[in-house]
């Protein structure tokens, strides 16, 4: 459907990366189903060059009970707190904030509209790094209010979240919690950019198999692909990107259920 006069495509998907994904995928769901978890997508994306190296768009395709047809992968769905990075990046990038600068996690009105943290408490003062460390959504929406709207769904634009498209108005500022809708396959594209510093760029689910001057030859299984390495543009600093990268990586500022034993 996506290439009806393509007669032989070739993508960018690594087949062992690509069973593990899958594997890895069923065993989390049925891990999970006691809690009611019946399905789950999962996108790789390779930092280096955006190519797509496993794409699962449901654990069961026959699965009609469990919307086993609809690819997650490409549908739209709610982010949760998966922009929160990108919200805290921005704002360090504009020199709104940094790591230690103290937000305030207690209860705030907007008109008609109290957001609560999952825990249903709230932190009092807490550093920048740790409250997006600890998905607190006070502090999200209080640094999303101050870097303004327009401007993050420009940026989120920017790192190729292109299904954010609406007038600003029509969000709000509970965006920061999710409630809008964007592709996974775009999400994880945008996380790939803050691992490469802040390079944006487009992801490629198809392998190049024409000569051209830049090229990046990567090991397959069987036969070496040839990937387009887009140059890609800056759209945060590394500075930024290294501060969001640590606050979600660092066991010092994870919530202490959440850190290995």
């Amino acid at each position: 459907e996506l290439y009806p006069h393509t007669p032989h495509v070739r993508s960018t998907l690594d087949i062992d990366i690509q069973h593990t994904a899958d594997r890895m995928l069923r065993e989390r769901v049925a891990a999970l189903r006691p809690r009611s978890v019946t399905n789950a997508s999962l996108v790789v994306i390779e930092n280096a060059t955006a190519a797509v190296r496993a794409l699962v768009g449901s654990i069961d395709y026959l699965a009609v009970a469990d919307q086993g047809q609809v690819n997650g992968a490409t549908a739209m769905r709610s982010p949760g707190s998966a922009l929160k990075p990108l919200i805290y990046g921005l704002a360090m990038d504009s020199g709104l904030i940094a790591p230690d600068t103290v937000l305030y996690d207690v209860p705030r009105h907007y008109a008609d509209y109290q957001p609560e943290n999952f825990d249903r408490a709230f932190h009092g003062l807490v550093p920048a790094n740790k409250a997006l460390a600890f998905s607190l959504n006070v502090p999200a929406i209080q640094t999303l209010e101050t870097v303004g709207l327009p401007c993050f769904l420009r940026f989120a634009r920017e790192c190729g979240i292109d299904t954010l498209r609406r007038p600003a108005g029509e969000y709000g500022l509970s965006v920061a919690i999710g409630t809008c809708s964007v592709r996974l396959i775009e999400l994880t594209n945008a996380y790939a950019m803050l691992a490469r510093g802040g390079i944006a760029r487009p992801y490629e689910l198809l392998a190049d198999t024409t000569p051209r001057a830049a090229k990046t030859r990567t090991g397959g299984t069987g036969f070496d692909r040839l990937i387009k390495t887009p140059a890609g543009r800056r759209v945060l600093s590394e500075a930024a990107c290294y501060f969001v990268t640590k606050a979600l990586s660092d066991p010092a500022l994870r919530p202490p259920e959440t850190v290995d034993p």
